[in-house]
């Protein structure tokens, strides 16, 4: 099943109390009255460390019933939490209670409790407050005793809401706790740790071959052990990529410390969490908890791809997204792994960036998994990302308009002219895009807009083979080249003429697909007329622009670079070019339609 197609057809309306969307007043380093809005049931938070990723799941968890932030954040002697006046850490959430017409906020605010009035009282107590008209909330509406499940008189109640919270970096097994973090009582007969864990281990499994749970050794526990389920087992194996037949997963406390441990059997083995590794571990109890998840539930997970390679963490999000489409459950997970985000819709991808004016983070509501990607640090080879197009006018416009979007896409991007004009372009890269190898699907050409075909576009499968015999005009009709034009790289040597024709026109279909995936057109008949529409009438161009009266719009500028610059080489004439695109008007219609449709093609949003 295509999860992602599934739950974005689905939309949100089925999704009981479902989180809508999260704003922070005041809170930690986001940036003030940020808002995340959740627009897709799985949301992936990207960021470099340290941008308020993870204190976005503590407060989407301290929202819920029962809940509090101060269960992550508290405040310490060492780490106080510095507040001022009526600048107290909140944050507002939005949902639709069950049975409520409409969505409503819900304020939730931390309150230090006087130790005066009460000795025991916690400094770090949350709870959810009267809604605050300084934080553009809305008044409370009258009471009416019917609603009383979600609200008081004064105040909405929080969202009743079971949630399963999942930090992969605290997922550690017991073995692993003892190991790296446990001390032990040295004996004659145990010097170092080895001896101790093989001393405990070999107790545990006699506690576990006889059967009886819970059971105990000394002062030590086996409290809980059971079988994984055939549906946990499943999603073990495909998230880890093997083939075991069952496994036990065991609470005890031998190694000195409470923890998990997991025995695997596979056809002619048997093995603990020691020999199979952390990640696995993380794995078994991270499937467990997602899969008990109620249904219509909050997941939240922060970093699930520490110790996992790509392939589990496609399969781990496979399993998240599942959860979703059939439970119903919302997922929100920080990540700063690019396969957790390949194939989610931009509007599923909260980008968080540092706002330098005040050293707090800001968060993109929208990003490609691209833009991701390259804001994380990662690099593609060779910067395969490209765009090919007529002249150095279209590169200088598409560079400035992508500046506007995300400046950091740039890095990973190129605008190439290709010479020749529009037509060699079409001939000599529809081929090669029909014939190259996969590093070159991202590549897009993009052709002045009087090279537009005007007519209805035809794929391959959409034409019969009777047609073929029309295939040099269908190419002319859809491409604007005729078919017997393009340089096809056919085999030589002794094939019969039947066969090369079968070889040219499987070619040629290749060659209308490629064109009609990679080529593109500006959405004025020039770069020219684009330019001199936006920037003739601004401030900064309305005196040098106001006499000249020529109509086609490469003579406007040829006009325009000998009245500024006495001269109109091709040099001067690119020079005023720039200069009206330096002084373009940011909000006319035409470029806007422009930056969207750089968006489109790119597949990226904006980016502060």
């Amino acid at each position: 099943m295509d999860y992602i197609t599934t739950l974005d057809r689905r939309g949100l309306k089925v999704f009981d109390n479902y989180i809508e969307q999260i704003r922070f007043p005041f809170f930690k380093k986001i940036s003030r009255n940020q808002d995340i809005t959740f627009d897709f049931p799985f949301t992936a938070l990207v960021g470099p460390n340290g941008s308020g990723k993870s204190s976005v799941l503590q407060a989407l968890f301290g929202a819920t019933s029962g809940n509090s932030v101060s269960d992550f954040w508290f405040s310490t002697n060492i780490d106080p939490i510095v507040e001022s006046g009526s600048d107290i850490n909140r944050f507002i959430y939005k949902f639709k209670p069950k049975g409520y017409k409409k969505s409503v906020e819900v304020l939730n605010k931390r309150t230090q409790r006087s130790k005066t009035v009460n000795q025991n009282a916690d400094p770090d107590y949350w709870e959810s407050a009267r809604p605050s008209t300084k934080d553009g909330m809305e008044k409370m509406p009258p009471f009416d005793l019917k609603d009383k499940n979600f609200r008081s008189e004064t105040r909405w109640k929080a969202v009743n809401k079971d949630v399963t919270y999942i930090d992969f970096r605290s997922e550690i097994s017991a073995f692993d706790k003892s190991f790296y973090f446990g001390d032990f009582e040295a004996r004659p007969t145990i010097r170092n740790k080895k001896d101790f864990l093989r001393h405990r281990s070999n107790a545990l499994n006699s506690c576990i071959n006889s059967g009886v749970v819970p059971t105990t050794w000394f002062t030590k526990k086996l409290k809980k052990l059971r079988l994984l389920s055939p549906l946990e087992l499943e999603w073990t194996n495909k998230i880890l990529g093997k083939n075991y037949l069952s496994a036990k997963i065991l609470l005890h406390d031998f190694f000195n410390q409470s923890g998990f441990s997991i025995i695997f059997n596979k056809k002619d083995q048997s093995y603990s969490e020691a020999v199979a590794g952390s990640g696995e571990v993380a794995v078994v109890t991270s499937v467990i908890k997602i899969l008990r998840t109620k249904a219509h539930s909050l997941i939240l997970l922060d970093e699930p791809e520490v110790s996992l390679h790509p392939g589990a963490q496609l399969k781990l999000r496979e399993l998240l997204l599942y959860k979703s489409t059939i439970d119903f459950c919302q997922v929100v997970i920080s990540t700063h792994s690019e396969t957790f985000l390949q194939e989610l819709p931009n509007k599923a991808i909260k980008l968080f960036y540092l706002d330098e004016a005040n050293g707090t983070y800001s968060v993109a509501s929208e990003a490609s998994p691209d833009q991701a990607f390259f804001r994380l640090g990662g690099k593609s080879d060779n910067k395969n990302k490209v765009i090919y197009v007529e002249d150095d006018l279209a590169k200088i416009m598409i560079e400035m308009a992508i500046s506007e979007i995300d400046t950091e896409y740039l890095a990973d991007l190129q605008v190439l002219p290709h010479p020749g004009g529009a037509q060699a372009i079409t001939k000599n890269l529809a081929v090669n895009f029909a014939i190259s190898n996969p590093s070159q699907s991202s590549c897009i050409v993009l052709l002045d807009g009087d090279m537009k075909r005007h007519v209805t576009a035809r794929h391959a499968n959409s034409i019969a083979e009777i047609e073929y015999k029309n295939l040099n005009n269908i190419l002319e009709e859809q491409t604007g080249i005729n078919g017997k034009n393009y340089d096809l790289p056919l085999n030589g040597g002794n094939a019969s003429k039947v066969i090369q024709e079968q070889q040219r026109n499987s070619l040629l279909l290749k060659v209308l697909d490629a064109f009609h995936k990679h080529f593109k057109y500006l959405n004025t008949e020039t770069p020219e007329e684009l330019i001199w529409e936006i920037a003739n009438d601004t401030p900064a161009m309305k005196v040098f622009c106001q006499d000249i009266t020529v109509t086609k719009y490469k003579d406007k500028f040829k006009e325009l670079a000998n009245k500024v610059f006495s001269k109109t080489d091709a040099s001067s004439i690119l020079l005023v070019q720039e200069m009206m695109l330096n002084n373009r008007d940011l909000n006319h219609d035409l470029w806007i339609e422009f930056k969207d449709l750089l968006k489109d093609i790119l597949q990226i949003s904006d980016i502060d």
